[in-house]
């Protein structure tokens, strides 16, 4: 019996994570796909350009563009970082919950990823916690993208084009930073559920309040500070200069495709998610036990580095590490879905000065 009411739980689970993953993707879908219709009134202007104008015209565009970028533009710009951002990140979370979940377990001590004797429980440990990731994560990869396009044009604008790395630099910083209010409970709670500490979101929130109160939800910040500001600081920039790289050595100056977009994001991602591993295994550590009354590791996040060298060595650090870059490489579609989305709108509203 006890079998059977696990497999009606764990589908019931799936049942619940496939409706969160329809529930977002109808709601986002439909707006994603009418902010680029704002441009079509440039657009219908296409056939009423003489030829022997569109090239002083494209000029003008790109000089007014550099001087006359106000808040119109980049409220523009957060917006469709936002619903762009926004729906990528969910839709690869959705995607790779799993995987992330065996990765976080293999982290944590004294687990090693999935028990496969009972299928019926490795399939409820598989999405342990996704109904409030999936609820979250549209949020903080919004307000991550909502920050980061137009704190970079707003560098970009004011210290050139050549300065793109610093540009990248202090985007990358903001948008972590103003993403944090919302991932870390978020983490928290995903961590006490994947790590099987608590059976649901609900228990999770129930026993962190209970304890610690609001402080509770915050237990591990600086351990995903340490993951986060590193991570998105090294793959962006990664990102930045093998794109930039690759379409001067492959492509030959000419647009990426999607497929080309995908590979740069995915090696910038892994190379990435390998350097900050060791960061990642605290930070997983510290959320595990949010909560409860002994912890193992104290001092914070710096201490609790110390303790894992001096306990484990390098082989701790490294814990989950393959597990991490596979997620964090397939994962990398994050970014060029939302840079594609918004190169889609930019290229429909400047369609009319094209050739």
């Amino acid at each position: 019996m006890s079998v059977r009411h696990g497999g009606r739980e764990a589908m019931a689970r799936c049942v619940r994570f496939g409706i969160l993953c329809l529930t977002w993707l109808i709601f986002l879908l439909p707006i994603n796909q009418a902010l680029p219709h704002s441009f079509e009134a440039a657009g219908s202007t296409k056939k009423k350009i003489p030829v022997h104008l569109r090239s002083q015209m494209k000029h003008a565009v790109v000089t007014k563009r550099a001087h006359s970028f106000g808040l119109v533009e980049y409220s523009s710009l957060a917006l469709v970082g936002a619903i762009s951002g926004g729906l990528a990140g969910a839709v690869t979370d959705m995607v790779m919950y799993p995987i992330e979940m065996i990765k976080t377990r293999m982290q944590t001590v004294g687990l090693d990823g999935l028990t496969l004797d009972k299928p019926s429980e490795s399939l409820q440990v598989l999405f342990a916690g996704s109904s409030l990731a999936l609820l979250c994560s549209p949020i903080y990869y919004g307000l991550y993208f909502a920050v980061y396009e137009p704190c970079k044009e707003f560098v970009e604008q004011r210290a050139g084009k050549e300065n793109e790395s610093l540009a990248t630099l202090i985007a990358c910083l903001l948008g972590t930073f103003s993403m944090f209010f919302v991932r870390v409970p978020c983490e928290v709670v995903k961590t006490r559920c994947m790590t099987g500490f608590d059976e649901s979101p609900r228990a999770a929130v129930s026993r962190l309040y209970g304890k610690e109160g609001v402080r509770g939800f915050f237990t591990g910040y600086w351990g995903l500070a340490l993951v986060e500001f590193p991570f998105n600081v090294v793959e962006m920039m990664l990102y930045e200069r093998l794109r930039s790289l690759w379409t001067r050595r492959v492509s030959r100056g000419k647009e990426l495709h999607v497929w080309e977009t995908c590979i740069v994001a995915a090696v910038a991602d892994g190379i990435a998610s390998a350097i900050t591993n060791p960061f990642d295994v605290i930070k997983a550590r510290l959320m595990s036990q949010a909560g409860e009354e002994q912890r193992k590791y104290g001092g914070g996040a710096v201490g609790a580095l110390l303790q894992l060298i001096s306990e484990e060595g390098y082989h701790g650090l490294m814990a989950g590490c393959l597990a991490r870059v596979l997620w964090m490489t397939v994962g990398g579609v994050t970014g060029p879905c939302h840079l594609l989305a918004r190169a889609r709108g930019e290229s429909e509203g400047h369609e009319a000065l094209g050739a």
